[in-house]
């Protein structure tokens, strides 16, 4: 499923949609021509839509929402995905950057500049991305050096104070040898009461290309960035009165509806303050059989923070090291087409997190002290497409997978009890072979059936709890598809469709448990399996040469099968509520009274039964060459789970938001000015929530997204 991406000025004047090319298989491959499920956005979709961050993609792409917990980016494809807010778990959707893993979700924003394209995979991608892609992988792919000196200046002002400054100079320094320097400053006040919400990013990126022949080519990027302000926050449900969607957390009609044991003093003292910076390369190298391909890629993370939801605040202080290797090698021919590499990934992180809900309850003001947070993965895989015939292509690839993780720590309890600290260790040994198979057969030239089987594996780990209840397994899924891809009336029209059913077990989620020597905490568990299935639509029409609709919707049905845990049976404090059932009577487990909660049977959380996208284009035409184009993207999306809970008040409401932007391009191409207005309608749209404990369940705490907000860009080019 591919979502066409703003249209060349030939491609306007034939009237033709535009063809999308993607590297997502390692390849260079035509869209149309694939059965990926994939959307794409080109880096016109991204400055028309004003994507500066993750959570901006949740509001272009159907099927996929990414919400800020903290400082980490949740991000969920088809209701798979991760929801903890810690350094102890994987993300379900894996994000990378030139082929190089981001592994730390707390330093994704910043990297949402001078891009070429973004593509969104949906569903696993064990195969070529190996660990961590159960629900898909999200691939940023930066602009290269070209031969021509020249680069472009962005200007973008608006409401909150926004203000955004990007650009970049391409300068060939010989005919063998490209630099490209890009830049960003992004900045705009807190959308919520209190401040939070805000932005202030800087970045910059560096990149060489030197190629001294055909058969020879090598990328070097180098990035640094910087994050700071207040960083998120969120907003109380139900909305307190008086209040508007956007009161923010330390507000005081949000602190008046928690127990006086639950408020916490300096509550608006929240920053973020984080620097990160990364290199990588690519070589490649015509060997006569086989092109050679080496991407590595070094990552660093440091990052302070505080965040805070209304009555629990969170500190934390981490630093990471990423580096991954990949080598493969890969040809193609009429017949075959083959890629077969090898993979290594390390990553250790030193953080220490400190999470205060009371100091009267013990260990809910504590720190994890974790110095040594280490992960080994390596990996071999293989993937093909065999041409039976010229209509008629086989396709297959199998990937094995080992990772190591280990922990080793300590949690502080700085309560008024002062219990004593608990020691956190453990280390263990993960092994999995992921493959998929599959078929595609070309109805006509531009219409296309495809059927693949293909799996995916999310590594398992350990939580900051005392051994041995503190090892979680990995999780894995496995996805049958049938699409079909077409284009009719001479490239106006094309059609899309895809059925997909997913078998999602081990799911991992984090809970809140007692543990040995009278401590709550929120371990990740395995919890049960679920069954995921649905429909996904993707109609564009050239209706004129000047006029373009685009329909992108998504059908989903998610229900876990089994889901179920050990949880206090009072909650964590007496009158917690929940929507799912204690099954069976109580019974002791480490001191304390325990029953086994029941959520069999409800959807997975976030995942809209109907969501998508509706858009028109329309090119005015002006008398000396230039135009104006104005377009209008509606996003929607049906009722959702936001939290794990199932209380009422996590079951979001449906929405619908648009956007539009008017934008004049002088005959030259070489200036624009746009004007636009985004979430016109001003309407709250939640994305995640969570019980805040101390309220005995009548309050959560939730992101939003932004309101409305509206201004001015302008770009020039030279």
């Amino acid at each position: 499923m591919a979502q066409a991406g703003t249209e060349s000025q030939s491609t306007v004047d034939s009237g033709q949609i535009a063809d999308i090319v993607v590297t997502a298989q390692r390849r260079e491959e035509n869209v149309q021509k694939s059965s990926l499920s994939i959307e794409v956005l080109s880096k016109e979709d991204l400055a028309k839509s004003g994507v500066t961050s993750a959570r901006d993609l949740g509001q272009l792409v159907p099927g996929l929402s990414v919400a800020q917990g903290g400082s980490y980016a949740q991000t969920f494809i088809r209701g798979v995905g991760d929801a903890t807010t810690n350094d102890f778990s994987s993300s379900g959707v894996v994000y990378s950057e030139n082929g190089v893993v981001i592994n730390r979700n707390i330093a994704l924003s910043p990297n949402f500049y001078d891009l070429e394209r973004i593509e969104v995979l949906k569903g696993p991608q064990g195969t070529l991305y190996g660990r961590n892609s159960t629900g898909g992988a999200i691939n940023l792919i930066t602009r290269r050096p070209g031969y021509e000196t020249g680069g472009y200046v962005t200007v973008e002002a608006g409401n909150y104070n926004s203000l955004k400054v990007n650009g970049a100079l391409n300068v060939p320094v010989s005919d063998i040898f490209m630099l490209r320097g890009a830049f960003q400053i992004a900045k705009h006040d807190g959308y919520l009461s209190d401040g939070r919400n805000d932005q202030d990013q800087r970045a910059g990126r560096l990149t060489a290309m030197l190629e001294p022949s055909s058969d020879f080519s090598l990328l070097v990027v180098a990035d640094v960035q910087h994050e700071g302000g207040k960083g998120p926050g969120g907003a109380l449900l139900p909305l307190p009165a008086g209040a508007s969607a956007w009161t923010g957390p330390s507000d005081t009609l949000s602190t008046s509806r928690l127990p006086s044991i639950a408020i916490l003093p300096n509550a608006n003292t929240a920053f973020i303050n984080g620097n990160y910076a990364s290199v990588s390369a690519e070589a490649n190298l015509n060997v006569g059989f086989a092109k050679a391909t080496l991407v590595a890629g070094h990552r660093y993370v440091d990052q302070h923070s505080s965040t805070a939801q209304p009555g629990f605040t969170t500190n934390y202080a981490g630093k990471s090291k990423q580096d991954s290797v990949e080598f493969r090698l890969s040809n193609q021919s009429n017949v075959l087409r083959w890629v077969a590499g090898l993979y290594y990934f390390h990553e250790n992180i030193d953080s220490v997190l400190n999470p205060t809900i009371s100091n009267v309850i013990p260990f809910l003001n504590a720190s994890f002290d974790i110095p040594s947070l280490p992960t080994t993965s390596l990996g071999a895989f293989a993937d093909a497409t065999f041409s039976v015939s010229s209509s008629f292509r086989l396709l297959g690839g199998i990937r094995y997978t080992h990772d190591k993780k280990s922990i080793l720590g300590m949690l502080n309890d700085f309560s008024i009890a002062h219990l004593p600290s608990v020691a956190i260790s453990g280390s263990a040994n993960y092994s999995r072979v992921t493959w998929k198979a599959g078929a595609e057969f070309d109805v006509g030239p531009q219409n296309m059936l495809y059927a693949t089987v293909s799996t995916g594996y999310k590594a398992g780990g350990f939580s900051a709890v005392a051994p041995p209840n503190n090892q979680f397994r990995p999780e894995s899924l496995t996805s049958y598809v049938f699409g079909s891809k077409n284009r009719f009336l001479g490239n106006r029209l094309q059609i899309n469709a895809e059925a997909f059913y997913w078998k999602y077990n081990d799911y991992q989620t984090s809970v809140l448990q007692p543990q040995p020597n009278g401590i709550v905490s929120q371990p990740i568990i395995n919890a049960g399996s679920a069954k995921i299935y649905g429909l996904d639509l993707d109609v564009t029409a050239k209706i004129t040469k000047l006029d373009t609709i685009r329909f992108v919707g998504e059908y989903l049905h998610t229900q876990f099968g089994e889901f179920s845990y050990v949880r206090s049976a009072t909650g964590l404090v007496p009158g917690v509520t929940t929507g799912c059932t204690f099954s069976g009577p109580a019974f002791t487990q480490f001191g304390n009274q325990v029953q086994t909660l029941d959520c069999s049977g409800f959807p997975l959380q976030r995942s809209p039964k109907f969501s998508g996208t509706v858009s028109y284009d329309h090119v005015f035409p002006l008398a000396n060459g230039g135009d104006v184009d104005f377009r209008a993207f509606t996003t929607f999306a049906g009722s959702r789970w936001l939290g794990g809970e199932y209380v009422g008040a996590e079951l979001a409401r449906p929405f619908a938001t648009v956007d539009v932007d008017l934008t004049y391009t002088s005959p030259d191409n070489g200036f624009t000015l746009s004007a636009y207005g985004r979430n016109v309608g001003n309407k709250p749209v939640y994305s995640n929530a969570t019980i805040q404990p101390l309220s005995g369940g009548s309050a959560l705490f939730t992101a939003i997204n932004a309101p409305a907000t509206y201004g001015v860009r302008a770009s020039i080019k030279f």
